[in-house]
């Protein structure tokens, strides 16, 4: 029984540990990567975002975390030791983006009468759309 109270305990301090809003923010760590790591971690923090061509997915990702700052202060350290290691960045890098490779799976499902109704609005809405969208171009 006390061993499982400790283990408990145990498990319990970790995630207190690991709770982003008892990090010390000011805190500066040491990473030494290779410079293939530093490649690929520029890489991947440049993937754009399937949606917004504009975006990358680390941007996505600190912006629905409220990171955009410390995002945004990763990139201007990694571009900096890709400077510094005589590696492509800006225009200069590569690009790379999600993009689908293939039709998602679909299948055929009932609906409620709630969402016909709402789908049948929507599909309404669309068709008036390219209807209007017709007319100018003749």
């Amino acid at each position: 029984m006390k061993k499982k109270a400790a283990e408990k305990s145990k498990k319990k301090e970790a995630a207190e540990d690991l709770d982003e809003s008892k990090i010390k923010k000011n805190k500066v760590f040491t990473l030494n990567v290779t410079r293939l790591e530093l490649v690929h971690l520029r890489d991947m923090l440049s993937i754009l975002y399937p949606s917004e061509s504009k975006r990358t997915i680390s941007q996505t990702l600190a912006d629905s975390e409220s990171r955009l700052f410390e995002e945004g202060n990763l990139w201007k350290k990694v571009a900096c030791l890709c400077e510094e290691a005589a590696l492509p960045v800006g225009d200069e890098a590569p690009d790379y983006a999600i993009v689908p490779v293939g039709h998602p799976p679909m299948g055929v499902f009932m609906l409620s009468q709630e969402e016909s109704e709402l789908l049948s609005k929507e599909a309404r809405g669309f068709l008036k759309k390219d209807d209007a969208d017709a007319d100018e171009e003749e």
